[in-house]
């Protein structure tokens, strides 16, 4: 059964969307969807060596979901302040 819910959580982590393609010149967008992409990678390794459960991987992958959340709210209007990406990283 735990064989199961890892599978099925693993292929979760491989089914996000990717993160929308930042406007040229959008620096902290970048550094921001990057960071994302290591977090995704790093939940991803653990998903497949065995190190994480299946609610350690369910209780990552919300909080990535969260973060998912606040960064496109700073997105909505073109462009991510140094404020917003301060709060995005923080989170």
């Amino acid at each position: 059964m735990a064989t199961l819910g890892m599978a099925a959580l693993s292929g979760m982590a491989g089914a996000q969307t990717p993160a929308p393609v930042p406007a040229p010149g959008d620096v902290r967008g970048a550094r921001i969807d990057q960071r994302q992409t290591n977090q995704d990678k790093r939940i991803d390794q653990g998903v497949q060596s065995g190190q994480l459960s299946a609610r350690e991987t369910a209780r990552l992958e919300r909080g990535q979901a969260r973060v998912q959340g606040t960064e496109d709210k700073a997105r909505a209007d073109g462009k991510i302040t140094k404020k917003e990406a301060h709060r995005v990283e923080h989170a």
